[in-house]
């Protein structure tokens, strides 16, 4: 008898565990398995891209801002160096001027009185055309005297009696 219940307790025991490993070790069972990893897996997967994604809209974020600020140092830049340019224009423009100017009152300084008659009267009017000129052009009594050799007070002289005489030039036209 005890061998009789010890095969029947073994072979109830064989059922069990043969249901149990059937039902763990089932196609179905690992199947659901398979699913449930392959879930978890794909869950994990959108979690960490989402993750990622959010990262790189803040870097795009951030390299857009750089660039925003990029445009504007450049657009400063250029609008500094289009001052600068047009300041080199004017200087430019400036000191052609100036040396044109320079150019002239050296010319001015380097012209010398050439006289062709022996008559001094012929010497007096060429003297006062020439003073009477430099004047008319702007230069200094004093510059007209170095220029002529002739003295300051009576280059003012000859500016005063011309300018006399069209004062008297003018009226007589008026009446």
């Amino acid at each position: 008898m005890f061998a009789s219940f010890l095969l029947i307790l073994n072979l109830v025991l064989m059922l069990l565990c043969f249901i149990v490993i059937r039902k763990n070790f089932s196609q179905n069972k690992y199947t659901e398995n398979m699913k449930q990893e392959v879930e978890q897996m794909i869950a994990d997967i959108q979690f960490r891209t989402e993750a990622c994604v959010t990262v790189l809209e803040d870097k795009i974020d951030t390299a857009n801002k750089a660039v925003k600020a990029a445009e504007n140092r450049l657009e400063l830049i250029n609008k500094e160096l289009a001052k600068k340019e047009s300041e080199v224009v004017v200087i430019d423009k400036l000191m052609t001027q100036n040396s044109k100017k320079v150019k002239k009152d050296k010319e001015k300084k380097e012209e010398t009185i050439k006289i062709y008659s022996d008559n001094p009267l012929a010497y007096r009017s060429l003297f006062n055309d020439q003073v009477l000129q430099m004047h008319k052009e702007g230069i200094s009594s004093s510059e007209i005297s170095k220029m002529t050799g002739i003295p300051m007070g009576e280059v003012d002289l000859i500016i005063s009696l011309n300018a006399n005489k069209t004062n008297e030039n003018e009226t007589s036209n008026i009446f």
